[in-house]
């Protein structure tokens, strides 16, 4: 993904994750209530604290005149104007909270309906691999981190920024009030200039907001670089967790150590350069707003010892003068935050780019028949645009069980992916039975019951205990039928034969009519996969339907009556009865 944009194309890109909540959602309203309603309490919040200051001045005199009376009488006051002050923050901070949520909800369940749409999830891993390919990184962090970020930092930003304007209008108007203007020297005359300290305020921060912009303009893309970072590191070590026993029988700790320490060192680098950055403009800010503490002083300390304004005036002008710029000190004081909101806007704007482009229409066109496999004009290719396979017709009929064999790297399983309209990279027509079920190579099973890995992705509620238990007997898995509520990893618990044959397991338990198997017993011994295979064609053939396998073993061979052997040579396909030598084709008609 390109790194650098334009303003005017970054600020589109955040006005796209923004608008479909609050312009499109079926929540618009509520959510454009909310932010009303903060609005409302932050300028009322804004305009009674101006009652605050008005007491705070009339305080100062109170005690400067030494009038006991009039002090105490104060005090009662200020009780009830804080109350009131504190109801409108809490108010305030609580409906800014609640949008919080109902946003982040919207926008993360919206992202994962389009991440698991037209399985967009696996089309992106794929399309990673297509030569000059930008696909980001990391779906799922940007899906879980980038959207809580992004969500919590414009809320806080935007509310922030209500705030601001709020009390820059409120304590604009009173600082414009209270200051009756200063006498200046132009051409040797006195000229007054009206609210004379609003001016000052105006170009005390904005020279301040020119000098943060200068020192901190490339924090945006070092906070980019280290979200990058932070989720490949993640990622390695999750990676790690995952393929722990591979990892562990190769001896591979010490180039997985060394490997995770590289990127270890690669993010704590682009955090250190970060630091230094944030360090650099911390100088400023820190003596910028502690400077202004004294700068209204400093400017009106000579009309208070010249006797033309009070005590009481000087607190109530230094302190409406620190609220202004205060308010006008919102891009300073936010400077780093703006950076890290506008990496994460970014990151979540490339992914929803590339859900885009992943859900485009495959030119490979599938439709539903009753009792055959049909496939015209088959075109494979890899995501490298690599050809594999092209002008494949083939015809399937039912109980004809079909043995796709070739060698490595052919297109065996991009095959069975084609069949099952997964695979983007291909053309073709392809009319497939409805009562289809794939065994993949390497089964997914979810944590939780047994019954529930059994049943995925349905429901266990859907079958009987009795169903549950013939189907694990009936795969050889018997042993398992007393632990159909045990809640376990059995990804990692089971080994890989019993993965294959629990996957087998899944699908004697719904019974469909076409099976396609992809290396379905390559961990099993001979006896086992006789007795899943007898199971499968068995099953097959009492449905009306077949067995379609992809596997390397001849022992496989006896359960079909058509072999069919990929050649890469012609990217065509050789297919022959199981007992006779294959002959070459572009067009199988098995059985």
């Amino acid at each position: 993904m390109s790194r650098s944009s334009s303003p005017s194309s970054m600020w589109a890109q955040t006005w796209s994750l923004i608008r479909p909540y609050f312009w499109e959602s079926p929540q618009r309203a509520s959510a454009l209530a909310l932010i009303a309603f903060v609005l409302v309490l932050s300028v009322f919040g804004g305009w009674w604290q101006t009652k605050l200051v008005a007491w705070m001045g009339a305080k100062t005199n109170a005690l400067q005149s030494k009038n006991r009376e009039q002090f105490y009488a104060l005090l009662p006051d200020f009780c009830w104007l804080l109350l009131v002050l504190i109801v409108v923050v809490v108010m305030a901070f609580y409906l800014a909270e609640v949008l919080e949520i109902r946003w982040r909800r919207w926008f993360t369940k919206r992202l994962l309906a389009r991440w698991f749409e037209h399985r967009a999830f696996y089309q992106l891993e794929l399309m990673r691999n297509m030569p000059g390919s930008q696909m980001p990184d990391n779906p799922d962090q940007r899906i879980h981190e980038d959207v809580q970020r992004f969500v919590s930092s414009t809320c806080s930003l935007v509310t922030g920024l209500m705030v601001s304007l709020a009390t820059l209008v409120v304590f604009g108007a009173v600082l414009a009030g209270i200051d009756d203007g200063a006498d200046l020297m132009i051409a040797g005359e006195a000229v007054n200039i009206p609210g004379f300290m609003l001016w000052v305020a105006l170009l005390y921060c904005g020279a301040g907001t020119l000098i943060t912009y200068w020192l901190g303009r490339a924090l945006k893309q070092m906070n980019f670089e280290l979200q990058k970072r932070e989720a490949h590191f993640r990622y390695h070590m999750a990676r790690v967790r995952d393929n722990a026993e591979a990892i562990a029988l190769d001896r591979a700790q010490e180039i997985e150590h060394f490997q995770l320490d590289q990127k270890l060192e690669a993010l704590l680098q682009s955090k250190y350069a970060l630091v230094k950055r944030q360090t650099r403009l911390s100088w400023f800010t820190n003596f910028f707003s502690n400077l202004s503490m004294l700068f209204p002083y400093l400017v009106l300390a000579e009309r208070y010892f010249g006797g033309h304004i009070s005590m009481g005036t000087l607190v109530e002008v230094s302190m409406a003068f620190g609220m202004v710029q205060t308010s006008l000190s919102w891009f300073i004081n936010n400077f780093s935050g703006l950076a890290e909101w506008r990496a994460s806007a970014q990151r979540l704007a490339e992914l929803e780019s590339a859900l885009d482009r992943a859900v485009e229409p495959s030119a490979l066109h599938h439709d539903s028949v009753d009792s055959h496999l049909a496939v015209e004009g088959l075109e494979l290719r890899l995501p490298s645009g690599q050809l594999l396979l092209q002008n494949i017709a083939i015809r399937i009929e039912k109980g004809c069980n079909v043995l796709i064999g070739g060698p490595s790297g052919c297109g065996k399983s991009t095959l069975l992916r084609a069949f099952s309209g997964i695979w983007p990279f291909a053309k073709g027509h392809v009319s497939l039975p409805d009562k289809v079920m794939f065994i993949p190579q390497q089964p997914y099973f979810p944590e939780g019951r047994l019954r529930d890995a059994l049943a995925y992705p349905s429901h266990a509620e859907n079958y009987s205990d009795t169903q549950f238990a013939q189907a694990l007997m009936q795969a050889g898995l018997s042993a398992l039928q007393s632990r159909l509520d045990d809640f376990e990893a059995w990804q990692s618990l089971l080994s890989g034969g019993e993965r294959q044959r629990l996957a087998v397991a899944r699908v004697l338990l719904k019974q469909p009519a076409w099976v396609f198997a992809d290396e379905a017993s390559s961990a099993l011994d001979n006896a086992s996969e006789a007795r899943v295979y007898e199971a499968l064609t068995q099953m097959a053939q009492r449905n009306g339907g077949a067995v379609i396998s992809v596997a390397h073993r001849d022992s496989v061979r006896k359960y079909h009556q058509q072999q069919w052997l990929l050649d890469p040579k012609t990217h065509g396909l050789n297919a022959a009865m199981v007992t006779e030598r294959p002959a070459p084709s572009s067009t199988a008609t098995a059985c």
